[in-house]
């Protein structure tokens, strides 16, 4: 086996900026969406990463001060406070499992001399991950069907409890008092309770796909563990994190939003609907975000305009949102096939 070099280049030097906004993103957005993500508590899988990373990093000689000081804070972030609930239990299981299957996947890639790209040790991790949690709740009697009936009612729960809150505002004398001067007011009020009461139905549609909005979260979270790693440590352990406009990956992984297309439209197999649409919005997501690259390649977009782009999503959501999915997602498979960036971006002179 070959013998890991030593500490070697510099850390990344393109700065904290990005990445702190990362962070306090990935901090606030389950806060204010508890309903977005599995684990709102989003540091309980940066934290055991970054962890696993200083370690991959010192066995493969880089510092052990940087090892020791982050493992004691992925501990504690694992062990505190401490659960207090089987969810919770849960979330820290995955987030130790995916964390230990990432940094040992990188650490085998260099101990073989290898460098590479951050997406593929990321996915081989997470995917491992996955076979290991689901052999953990088959070998469980009644496993799968009670981390169903978890996810269910941590899901509504997560609806249910601001329903409460909206419940006893329009049953306050503030509240009955404008109501009764204003018949606009009071039919409102009426509507909007029973658009809330309808949520916990949808919640438990969405628990479906849980695993795979789950698996996006822990990529993300990896993503920014490997980013703060390079920033940190002299010892590199892959390639750079790169732009949005040169994200690409293996084309054959085009064949899991394949097999989930297949899945899903296989009659009378509840199992198979279930892993087709996990694969879907998984691997959908992927190539989403690989047509992102594509849009950001050929219109170069600045910082203002990406804010402007932002604003309008936000403001027009329902409308601009899932369009603008839609085409980035056939710009992503399509980019399979097409390879869009290779073709010669038109120069300013003639699009004039």
């Amino acid at each position: 086996m070959t013998s890991p070099s030593p500490a070697i280049a510099s850390r990344d030097s393109r700065g904290w900026g990005l990445v702190v906004l990362a962070l306090i993103g990935i901090v606030l957005i389950p806060q204010v969406a508890a309903i977005a993500v599995p684990v709102t508590r989003s540091m309980l899988l940066v934290l055991p990463a970054l962890g696993a990373l200083m370690l991959a990093g010192w066995v493969a000689g880089g510092s052990v001060v940087l090892a020791l000081a982050w493992g004691i804070v992925a501990a504690l972030a694992v062990a505190w406070p401490p659960p207090d609930g089987g969810f919770e239990i849960v979330e820290r299981g995955w987030a130790v499992l995916v964390a230990s299957a990432f940094g040992l996947t990188v650490l085998l890639r260099v101990r073989r001399s290898a460098r590479g790209a951050f997406l593929a040790p990321a996915l081989v991790a997470i995917g491992g991950a996955a076979l290991v949690a689901v052999a953990l709740s088959l070998l469980t009697q009644g496993g799968g069907e009670q981390l169903s009936h978890m996810l269910d009612g941590e899901y509504k729960d997560r609806l249910v409890r601001p329903i409460a809150v909206w419940e006893e505002y329009f049953a306050s004398t503030e509240w009955t008092d404008a109501a009764a001067k204003s018949p606009a007011m009071a039919e409102f009020g009426t509507d909007f309770l029973a658009q809330l009461r309808t949520l916990p139905a949808l919640a438990i549609a969405y628990a479906r796909v849980a695993p795979a909005v789950l698996a996006l979260e822990s990529l993300a979270a990896l993503a920014l563990s490997w980013a703060v790693y390079h920033r940190l440590s002299r010892r590199p352990l892959g390639d750079q994190l790169g732009a949005l406009r040169d994200f690409r990956f293996s084309d054959h992984l085009v064949w899991g939003l394949a097999a989930g297309l297949i899945l899903l439209v296989l009659p009378g197999l509840d199992v198979g609907l279930l892993v087709g649409a996990n694969l879907i919005v998984f691997f959908g997501a992927l190539y989403a975000l690989r047509g992102f690259g594509v849009l950001a390649w050929f219109f170069k977009p600045g910082r203002a305009a990406t804010v402007l782009l932002v604003l309008a999503s936000l403001l027009a959501f329902p409308i601009v949102v899932p369009a603008v999915l839609a085409a980035a997602l056939g710009l992503g498979v399509g980019d399979t096939w097409l390879d869009w960036r290779r073709r010669a971006r038109p120069s300013p002179q003639s699009s004039e």
